[in-house]
């Protein structure tokens, strides 16, 4: 009787093992090559990480709202929030179905990039507020000083 039990408990890991193997993987995110332009539009709520220059402080977890609104043809308005931390809005154009795009100004920029897996959409990137400082030794010049800087993922809303 125990050599009949062992032997259906051996054949059952086995089968168990076996349909373990043939599970379909888990789809992962992908660029989102070729997507639209409406693709971007949305709300997006996720996490990020913020630096300081100021005590050159890291705070990790903070809660990051990203709203990609597209007012008309292909001019786009991008308001990025991670409450008492770090807000900024930005107005740009894009005409093209790229994955990424950035904006890069004279006291700010933004990098993002678009990410597809299934019907889902999330966006990565990187903001940052700085100012420039002239830095005299050795040389003079000028040298790009970051205030803020925030880096996220976002997961649009559906």
């Amino acid at each position: 009787m125990k050599k009949t039990t062992f032997l259906f408990l051996i054949i059952g890991l086995l089968q168990l093992s076996f349909f373990q193997q043939c599970k379909k993987p888990a789809e992962d995110w992908v660029f989102c090559e070729g997507c639209g332009l409406d693709s971007w539009v949305g709300n997006y709520t996720g996490t990020g990480s913020y630096y300081q220059d100021v005590g050159n402080e890291i705070i990790d977890g903070v809660d990051v709202l990203l709203e990609i609104e597209n007012p008309s043809a292909k001019q786009f308005n991008i308001k990025l929030l991670a409450p008492d931390y770090y807000s900024q809005s930005f107005f740009t154009s894009k005409s093209n179905s790229n994955y990424y795009f950035g904006i890069e100004g004279a006291t700010s920029s933004i990098q993002m990039n678009l990410y597809i897996k299934g019907s889902d959409f999330k966006v990565t990137g990187v903001a940052k507020k700085y100012h420039w400082e002239w830095q005299y030794e050795p040389d003079t010049a000028y040298v790009l000083i970051p205030d803020h800087t925030l880096s996220f993922e976002v997961f649009k809303s559906q």
